[in-house]
């Protein structure tokens, strides 16, 4: 299992809006993304995308469990729980997928499994003014 870092694509000059993506995660050695803590950025919404393959869950957890942070000793034993859209629908999917998060966390991260897929995660986010 490999740990995905994540890449600030765009953020606005007030620093109010960010793009932040997760690249080339790859179920065949079911990857995660590297945790990040967004408790300042309540409105998000989240896309996952197919790059190629198929049949690969994903699915978009959160946590408020301190060994959530990668720095943490004891971080594999976070806590962690599948996040719900606006919907109340729990964001787990195989397909390509756009969705406003509604659960709010301190951390956040995506997980792989399954299938052949190499997936992009990415997150648009607005902070409260």
């Amino acid at each position: 299992m490999a740990v995905i870092g994540i890449t600030d694509k765009q953020v606005d000059v007030a620093d109010r809006t960010r793009v932040l993506v997760w690249e080339n995660l790859t179920a065949s050695t079911s990857d995660t993304g590297k945790p990040i803590a967004l408790g300042r950025w309540p409105d998000m919404s989240s896309q996952i995308y197919y790059l190629s393959g198929s049949g690969t869950t994903v699915v978009l957890q959160g946590s408020n469990d301190e060994r959530a942070n990668p720095s943490h000793a004891d971080h594999a034993n976070a806590v962690w729980a599948t996040l719900k859209d606006s919907g109340e629908n729990l964001i787990s999917t195989t397909v390509n997928l756009l969705v406003q998060k509604v659960t709010s966390t301190w951390w956040i991260r995506p997980t792989t499994s399954g299938g052949t897929g190499v997936i992009n995660v990415a997150l648009h986010m607005t902070k409260a003014i």
